[in-house]
């Protein structure tokens, strides 16, 4: 197992997603492909791979493992840059379920 580097902005989306209510798991220690965090709200969990925006988009692709977890993953999962989208993200997937 190879666990990743933590993308620049991932304390302060973890942070400000809390600062929301919402829960959050961090995984980025997980490695193999695996999301770098879990969050929930309203009883919907939805893996989030996040990438720092800030980077150019070539560095912001998804690394060979991250596309194989992605592609066998039978839950929720997404690609995100900001706190914004992690926001969106999960709030669309909680709309889904009502």
């Amino acid at each position: 197992m190879t666990a990743k580097r933590v993308d620049a902005n991932q304390p302060d989306v973890v942070k400000g997603l809390r600062a929301l209510g919402m829960s959050v798991c961090v995984l980025s220690m997980v490695g193999d492909g695996c999301g770098d965090f879990l969050a929930g709200r309203a009883g919907v969990n939805v893996f989030i791979e996040l990438k720092d925006g800030d980077k150019p988009h070539s560095a912001r692709k998804l690394t060979p493992a991250e596309t194989i977890f992605h592609k066998e993953w039978r839950g929720q999962i997404a690609v995100a840059n900001t706190l914004e989208e992690v926001v969106e993200i999960v709030n669309r997937e909680v709309r889904k379920r009502r």
